[in-house]
C-alpha cells in the first residue's frame, strides 16, 4: 500500500517549473497559467509521489478545461527576476481534475513576462 487516497492527497496538480531570464535588463512576471491543449481518458495504475521543495506557490481556481482556452491568475505583486537568473514557481491547478472531462491531458505552461506571452513545451498530465 502506498498509502495515497484523495481523502489525504490533493488530486489537484501542482507544477513546479523555473523561469530564466536571459536578458540584460529586469523582466517582470504579472501573470502565470496553463494552456489545455488536448484531453482524453485511458486506463491506468497509481504513480509514486515525490516531494519537491517550493520557493513561491499560487493557485489557479480552474473553470471546464477546454482545449485551446488559457486560464491566468493575476500575480497580486508582480515579480522582478533580475537579469541572468533563474526564478523558481509553483502553480497548483485548484479542481483541475474535476474541471477535465477526461484523464489525460497535454498542457502548456503560460507565463505573462513584460506583457509578452510565453508557452511552454507541451506537458503531458494524467489524472485519477
Amino acid at each position: 500500500e502506498r498509502g495515497v487516497s484523495p481523502e489525504t492527497h490533493s488530486v489537484d496538480p501542482t507544477i513546479d517549473f523555473t523561469l530564466a531570464n536571459d536578458a540584460d535588463a529586469i523582466t517582470i512576471v504579472s501573470a502565470i497559467g496553463f494552456e489545455p491543449i488536448a484531453v482524453w481518458s485511458d486506463l491506468k495504475g497509481l504513480p509514486v509521489a515525490y516531494k519537491v521543495r517550493a520557493v513561491d506557490t499560487y493557485c489557479l481556481p480552474v473553470q471546464r478545461v477546454e482545449p485551446g482556452h488559457a486560464q491566468f491568475i493575476q500575480l497580486p505583486d508582480p515579480v522582478a527576476i533580475p537579469a541572468a537568473t533563474p526564478v523558481r514557481f509553483k502553480l497548483c491547478l485548484k479542481g483541475y481534475a474535476g474541471s477535465l472531462g477526461g484523464n489525460e491531458s497535454l498542457i502548456r505552461i503560460q507565463v505573462t513576462a513584460n506583457t509578452i506571452a510565453w508557452r511552454s513545451r507541451l506537458i503531458y498530465m494524467g489524472t485519477y
